[in-house]
Protein backbone atom coordinates (compact mmCIF):
# COMPACT_ATOMS: atom_id res chain seq x y z
CA UNK A 1 0.00 0.00 0.00
CA UNK A 2 1.22 3.75 -0.99
CA UNK A 3 1.88 5.92 2.34
CA UNK A 4 4.02 8.38 3.86
CA UNK A 5 6.97 6.97 5.97
CA UNK A 6 9.83 8.63 7.07
CA UNK A 7 13.35 7.59 5.82
CA UNK A 8 17.00 7.83 6.54
CA UNK A 9 18.47 10.84 4.96
CA UNK A 10 21.89 12.39 6.61
CA UNK A 11 21.20 15.83 6.14
CA UNK A 12 20.88 18.91 8.56
CA UNK A 13 20.38 22.26 6.07
CA UNK A 14 18.15 23.15 4.51
CA UNK A 15 19.79 25.42 2.30
CA UNK A 16 22.43 22.51 1.46
CA UNK A 17 19.44 20.29 0.49
CA UNK A 18 18.34 22.86 -2.05
CA UNK A 19 21.52 23.22 -3.61
CA UNK A 20 21.97 19.47 -3.66
CA UNK A 21 17.92 18.97 -5.34
CA UNK A 22 19.20 21.65 -8.12
CA UNK A 23 22.39 19.51 -8.88
CA UNK A 24 20.24 16.94 -9.39
CA UNK A 25 17.97 18.85 -11.87
CA UNK A 26 15.26 19.30 -9.68
CA UNK A 27 13.32 21.66 -8.35
CA UNK A 28 11.72 22.83 -4.58
CA UNK A 29 9.07 24.33 -3.09
CA UNK A 30 9.39 25.75 0.34
CA UNK A 31 6.78 25.56 3.27
CA UNK A 32 4.26 22.98 1.22
CA UNK A 33 2.31 20.32 1.47
CA UNK A 34 2.97 17.02 -0.25
CA UNK A 35 0.18 14.43 -1.22
CA UNK A 36 0.42 10.46 -1.58
CA UNK A 37 -1.56 8.36 -3.55
CA UNK A 38 -3.79 7.72 -0.72
CA UNK A 39 -4.56 11.69 -0.34
CA UNK A 40 -2.96 11.76 2.66
CA UNK A 41 -1.01 15.21 3.24
CA UNK A 42 2.36 16.09 5.06
CA UNK A 43 3.32 19.82 5.19
CA UNK A 44 6.99 20.08 4.94
CA UNK A 45 9.79 23.07 4.53
CA UNK A 46 10.93 21.63 1.84
CA UNK A 47 9.03 19.66 -1.32
CA UNK A 48 10.80 17.98 -3.89
CA UNK A 49 9.61 19.50 -7.26
CA UNK A 50 10.22 16.95 -10.21
CA UNK A 51 9.49 17.97 -13.84
CA UNK A 52 7.42 21.37 -12.83
CA UNK A 53 5.57 19.19 -10.54
CA UNK A 54 5.70 18.61 -7.17
CA UNK A 55 5.78 15.02 -5.89
CA UNK A 56 5.31 13.54 -2.38
CA UNK A 57 8.70 13.83 -1.33
CA UNK A 58 9.51 16.88 1.09
CA UNK A 59 11.64 17.33 3.85
CA UNK A 60 10.14 17.94 7.42
CA UNK A 61 12.18 20.01 10.41
CA UNK A 62 11.09 18.11 13.53
CA UNK A 63 12.70 18.04 16.62
CA UNK A 64 15.71 19.89 15.27
CA UNK A 65 16.20 17.80 12.40
CA UNK A 66 15.60 17.61 8.84
CA UNK A 67 13.69 14.24 8.19
CA UNK A 68 12.56 12.86 4.53
CA UNK A 69 8.81 11.97 4.43
CA UNK A 70 8.08 9.85 1.11
CA UNK A 71 5.94 8.15 -0.82
CA UNK A 72 8.34 6.63 -3.22
CA UNK A 73 5.35 4.58 -5.11
CA UNK A 74 4.64 8.08 -7.29
CA UNK A 75 8.33 9.63 -7.49
CA UNK A 76 9.91 7.87 -9.94
CA UNK A 77 13.39 7.72 -7.71
CA UNK A 78 14.47 4.46 -5.70
CA UNK A 79 14.63 5.40 -2.25
CA UNK A 80 18.44 4.21 -1.74
CA UNK A 81 19.71 6.02 -5.15
CA UNK A 82 17.71 9.20 -4.08
CA UNK A 83 18.95 9.51 -0.31
CA UNK A 84 22.40 8.57 -1.01
CA UNK A 85 22.98 11.25 -3.57
CA UNK A 86 21.19 14.12 -1.68
CA UNK A 87 23.23 13.54 1.13
CA UNK A 88 26.45 13.40 -0.88
CA UNK A 89 25.89 16.37 -2.72
CA UNK A 90 24.55 18.05 1.06
CA UNK A 91 27.74 17.20 2.58
CA UNK A 92 29.73 18.50 -0.49
CA UNK A 93 27.94 21.74 -0.28
CA UNK A 94 28.87 21.98 2.95
CA UNK A 95 32.64 21.13 3.24
CA UNK A 96 32.62 23.93 0.85
CA UNK A 97 31.27 26.14 2.73
CA UNK A 98 32.64 25.61 5.58
CA UNK A 99 36.27 25.93 3.93
CA UNK A 100 35.30 29.25 2.43
CA UNK A 101 34.42 30.29 6.29
CA UNK A 102 37.61 29.20 7.04
CA UNK A 103 39.35 31.05 4.53
CA UNK A 104 40.65 28.20 2.25
CA UNK A 105 39.83 29.04 -1.58
CA UNK A 106 38.38 26.25 -3.16
CA UNK A 107 39.44 24.61 -6.59
CA UNK A 108 35.64 24.68 -8.21
CA UNK A 109 37.54 23.24 -11.53
CA UNK A 110 39.20 20.86 -9.11
CA UNK A 111 35.72 19.09 -8.35
CA UNK A 112 35.63 14.88 -9.50
CA UNK A 113 34.27 12.19 -8.39
CA UNK A 114 36.89 9.17 -7.82
CA UNK A 115 36.54 5.53 -8.43
CA UNK A 116 34.71 4.90 -5.33
CA UNK A 117 31.93 7.70 -5.83
CA UNK A 118 33.24 9.85 -3.62
CA UNK A 119 33.38 13.66 -3.95
CA UNK A 120 37.14 15.44 -4.35
CA UNK A 121 37.89 19.16 -4.61
CA UNK A 122 41.35 21.08 -3.96
CA UNK A 123 41.06 24.07 -1.44
CA UNK A 124 44.65 26.00 -0.49
CA UNK A 125 45.09 28.89 1.90
CA UNK A 126 48.17 31.03 2.87
CA UNK A 127 49.66 30.86 5.47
Amino acid sequence: MSHFKAFACKVDSVEFVKKALQEMNLGYKENCQIEDWAHQKRNVVLGVVKDGKLVPLGFAQEEGELKLYADWFMTGFSEKQFTEKVAQLHDKHKAIDVCEQNGWSVDMDSLTTNEAGEIEFLATSWA
